[in-house]
């Protein structure tokens, strides 16, 4: 919270020039706290927010053969044939590409979320070697959620957002009971001891709330495209290969053809890695720093139990999820285009192909 941080700091040297507002907010008098200001001072001093680990990831050229043949698996599917089948005609004002209709081609992918945001990371000197992290109080950090988000090509909100709390997973106690009476509807929440979808979990997701996301009903089969990451619970060649197939017999159920991403390139063609789960987060810390604005004495007394933040992120995670398709909805609607799976397999737009960091050679010609 590095603008409330800076506000902390400015009522610190200037108590004159701060009124505490009846409903509790902090007025500056003598100075405007934005965005653009504190954009302006970190470049002005060569700050910039620093992890205190980092992590490695394949190159775009290593894993541009890859990259090409799940670019072919996807044209391959989404052109029409003969015996293709396209669902229901719906009309020409219903966008389609090939024989999918643009809101049934969709990417889903998880996301953790801290329940303190940009944990791990902190504002240093640009160069320093050496990052100096401060820890909030021990077991914080472990008590995080999980979002799994689905987007779609129409870049509308289809699908309910999942979260995963650290939990047991059927746990009947009032305590329980009374805090999911306080969740919001329009976002669906789970427990598990890990905080991380696991192959029941998904196979519920599937019957229970893919299943629904569309604007026509599951009975009427539309075919689907849907984009997944192979994590753990559904990678082949694993312990949880079973979990894995029971999960994809579902998606089948359903008409959806699954296009698996390459292992290591997810950053590159998968749409909510590359935009929306960043999106997203930024959502939910503006939405957590208004928050603690408005409550800074209960955030800092410790009045909120970890039940009363779980509630807090539900109400924040639905909020910015529907921020995102208001106001980025073009934006979702580019990022599918620009990794191809939405593009007419006529090939007549694959210029607008633009897979991040590849070189242009990278085309999605090829036979069909």
């Amino acid at each position: 919270m590095a603008s409330s941080h800076a506000r902390e700091v400015y009522r610190e040297l200037y108590p004159r020039s701060c009124i505490r507002a009846d409903n509790g907010k902090w007025i500056y008098t003598g100075f405007k706290f934005s965005n653009r200001w504190f954009t302006g001072f970190l470049s002005r001093y060569r700050i910039s927010l620093r992890c205190k680990t980092k992590r490695a990831q394949k190159s775009p050229e290593q894993l541009h053969l890859a990259i090409q043949n799940w670019l072919q698996f996807n044209r391959r599917n989404t052109v029409i044939r003969p015996d293709s089948d396209c669902g229901i005609p719906r009309g020409p004002d219903v966008k389609t590409v090939g024989r999918f209709k643009l809101s049934e081609i969709s990417n889903m992918d998880q996301t953790p979320l801290p329940f303190e945001f940009n944990e791990g990371k902190t504002y240093a000197k640009k160069g320093d070697k050496t990052i100096w992290v401060k820890e909030q109080r021990s077991g914080w950090n472990k008590r995080q959620a999980t979002l799994q988000l689905t987007v779609h090509a129409d870049g509308k909100p289809h699908t309910k957002p999942l979260l995963m709390f650290r939990g047991q997973e059927r746990l009947n106690t009032k305590a329980r009971k009374e805090e999911v009476a306080r969740y919001p509807k329009g976002i669906h929440v789970i427990f598990n001891p890990k905080a991380y979808a696991n192959g029941e979990n998904l196979k519920q997701w599937a019957r229970q709330q893919f299943k629904w996301g569309s604007p026509y009903s599951p009975s009427d089969k539309e075919p689907r495209l849907l984009v997944i990451d192979a994590f753990p619970a559904h990678k082949k060649n694993t312990d949880q290969k079973k979990a894995q197939d029971d999960f994809i017999a579902e998606l089948k159920k359903l008409n959806t053809t699954v296009s698996m991403v390459p292992a290591g390139a997810t950053g590159y063609v998968q749409v909510l890695d590359g935009f929306c789960n960043r999106k997203i987060k930024e959502l939910i810390s503006e939405l957590e720093e208004i928050h603690y604005d408005l409550y800074e004495d209960q955030w800092k007394s410790g009045r909120f139990s970890v039940s009363d933040r779980r509630v807090l992120l539900t109400e924040w995670v639905l909020e910015a999820y529907n921020t995102l398709h208001e106001r980025y909805g073009h934006l979702i609607v580019k990022a599918f285009e620009q990794v191809g799976l939405s593009l007419n397999p006529d090939g007549s737009k694959d210029w607008k192909l633009k897979i991040r960091d590849l070189p242009s050679t990278c085309t999605l010609s090829f036979d069909l």
